[in-house]
């Protein structure tokens, strides 16, 4: 056996949808109920399909709320946690394949504030960039500050914005974001 000669510059930092910084968090609870449960993917953002707040719900038999990727009404947060949900493993690679896509009707952690979750976005992005959902899927993406540079079809995430390293194509990112801020000010 030989001793070990090289060190790796660059390791792993971590898992979409878990933390990377500490700080103050909000989440709450949701079932997922998506028009293509294929974008039920952790590190995606969702949005209130069903408030709960039916007739028969009362304050001591409370409903989750319903939510589905993407879409443009109210946010609802970002799918985090992935160590919390079911391992239900893949079509192709069987019952203990990986995975971060859950299945419809599954209760779930979303993060309406966190400031620094790991996420993974659709194209290159640089610290500071201002973070958006794709209105179809929930995918994260970025652009540069400023309403004018929105990409299309999209919409804000709260506060959204790129914490830590930047990137030329697409990846991993730390991003923080909190729903109590106006998406249309400047994080």
């Amino acid at each position: 056996m030989t001793f070990q000669t090289t060190v790796a510059a660059n390791i792993g930092f971590g898992v979409v949808g878990e933390g990377y910084l500490d700080g103050p968090t909000r989440a709450q609870p949701a079932k997922l109920d998506s028009a293509d449960p294929a974008n039920n993917v952790v590190g995606r953002a969702f949005t209130v399909s069903d408030d709960g707040t039916a007739s028969f719900e009362t304050s001591a038999d409370p409903k989750p709320i319903t939510v589905a990727a993407g879409g443009t009404n109210a946010f609802a947060g970002i799918l985090g946690n992935p160590k919390n949900y079911v391992l239900y493993g893949t079509t192709a690679g069987g019952t203990l394949a990986s995975s971060l896509t859950l299945p419809d009707q599954t209760i779930v952690e979303l993060f309406l504030e966190h400031p620094g979750l790991i996420v993974t976005l659709a194209a290159g992005c640089a610290v500071g960039d201002w973070v958006y959902w794709t209105n179809a899927t929930g995918v994260l993406t970025t652009a540069a500050p400023g309403l004018a540079n929105a990409p299309a079809n999209s919409t804000r995430v709260p506060g959204g914005r790129v914490e830590r390293f930047e990137s030329a194509a697409a990846g991993l990112a730390v991003i923080s974001f909190n729903s109590n801020v106006d998406p249309q000010e400047a994080a």
